[in-house]
């Protein structure tokens, strides 16, 4: 240990005798030189150490600013897909509303500015597909530019497919309006009909009292007659094509009941008329012969009343037989007058023989 701090102090002590014979034998630098050298050493080893540290952020500031370009660009391409199966979605309702609604709309107006959204439409459904999603290289600003590129696209095709939707929304309730008015229309026309034949109905069942075959029928007749006359009077709900067309359906049975319910009684009258019309000649037909046959009976014969004069009474009072002098009875002569002009008259028997008198 002695020894030790001897040489340290004949160390210390021949550097400071070396100063002193430099300071004296030889020239000095200054002491700010010194220090400069000093400060330039370590600034170099300052930026020597800064400039690692600024790389290594610089290059992780680099690596997330591309990890968000790529998530940008998942989220854009997903969010494609999703677009595209809407806008195909809206495009083929479109195209089958333009088919089905020919005719079926008040001004065909709404069908054209349908049909020109969904040309839009599908060039933009287009233009969407033949995006190309492939990067040229690996470079964040390529991935960048390529998500902005597709949800610019995005934007566009869910602006078409919404100005499309809105076209379809205004077609359909047009042909909705429209198919209302023509259901609205049928129904009154049938309910008119109905009308019409309840009236006839009544009419039918009042004349038709006791003049039937079958009483049956003209109380199958009362039940639809009061089941239509109410059905008539009735105010149904006809806000939808649906409840009109319900409430057509239930005027138009009755209408089919009603009618039938009529015709039956009418035939049934038709028969009870010709019963009846036979009954008639019937009982006239035996009248009349009731009426000849008496007519006959108190009318005599004429070879009766020849015999009847020729009989002459006898002492008792009892008729005798004609004599055999008796002459036998002449025929009976006519004169026919004939309208058509003849140079002379005609003769002619009861037999029907006829000749020139």
């Amino acid at each position: 240990m002695t020894t030790s701090a001897g040489s340290l102090a004949s160390t210390d002590a021949s550097s400071a005798a070396d100063d002193e014979g430099g300071r004296s034998g030889h020239e000095r630098r200054p002491w700010w030189r010194q220090r400069h050298r000093i400060i330039a050493v370590s600034l170099t080893v300052a930026l020597l150490t800064g400039g690692v540290t600024a790389f290594t952020v610089v290059g992780s500031h680099s690596e997330a600013a591309k990890s968000a370009a790529l998530d940008s660009l998942t989220i854009a391409t997903a969010s494609q897909v999703e677009a595209i199966e809407a806008a195909v979605t809206v495009s083929l309702q479109a195209t089958t509303a333009l088919t089905e609604s020919e005719g079926q709309v008040a001004d065909d107006q709404v069908r054209m500015t349908l049909a020109e959204a969904l040309k839009v439409l599908e060039v933009r459904i287009a233009s969407a597909r033949a995006l190309d999603l492939e990067t040229a290289d690996d470079e964040t600003r390529a991935i960048t530019m390529t998500a902005a590129a597709v949800q610019d696209s995005n934007d566009a095709l869910g602006a078409a497919t919404q100005t499309t939707h809105d076209s379809l929304q205004a077609l359909l309730s047009a042909q909705e309006a429209w198919k209302l008015n023509e259901a609205t229309t049928a129904y009154q026309t049938t309910k008119t009909q109905l009308g019409d034949l309840v009236a006839s109905s009544s009419a039918v069942l009042g004349e038709t009292a006791g003049k039937v075959t079958d009483d049956g029928v003209r109380v199958s007749l009362s039940e639809a007659l009061e089941a239509s006359t109410e059905l008539l009077f009735s105010e149904p709900d006809l806000s939808t094509v649906e409840l009109v067309t319900e409430a057509s359906t239930a005027v138009a049975a009755s209408l089919t009941t009603l009618t039938h319910a009529m015709m039956a009684v009418q035939d049934a009258t038709a028969a009870w008329t010709t019963e009846a019309t036979a009954r008639q000649n019937a009982e006239d037909e035996a009248a009349r012969d009731a009426g000849s046959h008496a007519s006959e009976a108190s009318t005599p014969r004429p070879d009766a009343e020849a015999r009847r004069s020729n009989q002459t009474p006898s002492d008792d009072g009892s008729a005798q037989h004609e004599s055999p002098s008796s002459p036998a009875p002449q025929p009976e002569w006519t004169i026919i007058e004939e309208d058509v002009p003849f140079e002379h008259d005609q003769c002619g028997d009861t037999f029907g023989n006829v000749w020139d008198c």
